[in-house]
């Protein structure tokens, strides 16, 4: 009797390991290399970048319809810094600013959860996964990713899932439409096509970027460089020059670094406006250290235009 229970629990065991191999089979492949994490979160920056620049000039009262726009976007207050930080005060930066709300909502919605889709649906598989993290000792870490992956995989091969992302998706880019509704632009919007542009270039890839990014055996780390310890007394420095990619507000363009050789590592530059773009970066092994995948992006105001406006004001 024992030796047929133990003959069939093997046979169930060597069933299911059979049919859990043709299920993991049939998933997406977990298509997260460095080089292509990174080449589609960069090809999703110059498409919102292109998207906004797109856009018309707004004629006036963006300072004023700033603020309150994005208490319509986020539900709460949102720093943006002080206006009179902007040359022009802040509509000499409208694509710069924009771009940084429209990818930070882009980024709360799709990367900042478990994975995209039913917040209900991200509640409930976000149970288990804090449950292992509270395993101790953390000994098999690549197991426990793997249960992760899989688990993942499985749910986003599901037509619910798609079906989630795909109403996330369209109610994101009515938040956005209405959000840009509160300006006044110079010439009329054809919303209906900038809206699609919108679905087709940005918020379709940024589902599947953020999806592929949860879905992976590797796990990734966000930094938004919001702290005083990144900018000492809101100064960006020569050394920063090479940690991000650095927009000048006033010519929109990248400051290079080559201008620069002659200052020393600690030397300010510029004032430090905010960040455009976070820094992603994929976490080691150890969980401690971490492999750069993506540069942030910063946007400064440099010394030369803080220069030149003090001595107008000396001159006057």
């Amino acid at each position: 009797m024992n030796c047929r229970l133990k003959q069939h629990n093997h046979e169930l065991k060597s069933e299911l390991s059979h049919r859990q191999k043709n299920i993991l089979g049939g998933l997406p492949m977990d298509d997260s290399s460095d080089a292509s994490i990174q080449g589609s979160f960069v090809q999703l920056r110059d498409n919102l970048s292109n998207w906004v620049e797109h856009l018309p000039y707004i004629s006036d009262g963006f300072r004023d319809d700033f603020p309150e726009a994005l208490v319509g976007l986020f539900g709460h207050i949102y720093d943006y810094g002080t206006p009179e930080s902007y040359p022009e005060e802040p509509v000499g930066a409208e694509s710069e600013l924009l771009t940084q709300i429209i990818f930070r909502y882009i980024w709360d919605k799709l990367f900042d959860v478990l994975i995209p889709g039913s917040s209900s649906d991200n509640a409930l598989l976000s149970e288990p996964r804090n449950k292992m993290r509270l395993l101790t000792p953390t000994k098999d870490i690549e197991s426990i990713n793997g249960w992760r992956s899989d688990t993942l995989r499985a749910y986003a091969s599901l037509k619910r899932h798609e079906s989630s992302v795909d109403s996330q998706c369209i109610k994101m880019a009515l938040d956005l439409q209405n959000f840009l509704g509160h300006f006044k632009f110079e010439q009329l919007v054809n919303w209906d096509s900038e809206i699609n542009r919108l679905m087709k270039k940005i918020l379709t890839p940024a589902a599947t970027l953020a999806t592929n990014l949860s879905c992976s055996l590797n796990q990734y780390r966000w930094v938004w460089y919001e702290n005083e310890r990144d900018f000492a007394q809101g100064a960006v420095r020569k050394g920063h020059l090479e940690m991000f990619t650095v927009l000048d507000v006033r010519t929109h363009n990248k400051v290079s670094i080559r201008k620069l050789q002659f200052l020393s590592s600690g030397a300010p530059t510029g004032e430090f406006l905010g960040v455009i773009y976070p820094a992603l970066f994929r976490c080691g092994d150890d969980g401690r250290d971490e492999i750069l995948i993506e540069k942030g992006a910063i946007l400064m105001r440099s010394k030369d235009d803080l220069q030149g406006e003090k001595m107008a004001e000396v001159e006057v």
